[in-house]
């Protein structure tokens, strides 16, 4: 059972999660072959539910808005990049949708619908899908980004 043993240079989570996926397909396999009582790992390890998550102020979230505006690009990037507005609306995205970075760098132009207001993430956390309302401050920044960038596109199949 050295699969279940932890390694060198490892913490316990990576070592539960091992276990879990180890319980998981002893668990299939008992529910396709009816076999009882097949073997049954413990808990290998306690999580540590201690994490508080940092809650940012109003006057913290307002600093973050007024720096993406303020964002300016290295002058040899300037002539061809969207990226100041891009981050005022990825920020304004993130912050009125709750969606992930990965989901939001990985939207494409057909995911977002203006005329419908809402966002189709195709790619979300365990190869989900799911749908998301666009607000009206979301939809300002979005369209404040399709004007300013529409000059900026390079071809590529990503929104951002």
């Amino acid at each position: 059972m050295g699969f279940l043993m932890l390694r060198q240079g490892e913490n316990k989570n990576n070592l539960n999660a091992r276990g879990t996926t180890l319980q998981g397909f002893l668990e299939y396999m008992s529910s396709i072959q009816n076999i009882e009582g097949l073997y049954q790992l413990k808990k290998l390890a306690k999580r540590n539910n201690s994490y508080v998550p940092y809650i940012f102020t109003c006057n913290e979230v307002c600093k973050i808005f007024d720096s993406t505006e303020e964002y300016r690009v290295r002058e040899h990037f300037a002539s061809n990049t969207n990226i100041p507005n891009s981050m005022q609306c990825i920020i304004t995205m993130l912050y009125c949708t709750g969606m992930r970075i990965s989901e939001t760098l990985n939207l494409a132009e057909e995911d977002v619908d203006l005329s419908n207001m809402i966002i189709r993430i195709n790619k979300a956390k365990n190869n989900n899908k799911r749908i998301i309302t666009i607000s009206n401050t979301l939809q300002e920044a979005i369209e404040k980004y399709i004007r300013f960038g529409q000059f900026c596109r390079m071809g590529s199949p990503f929104y951002f």
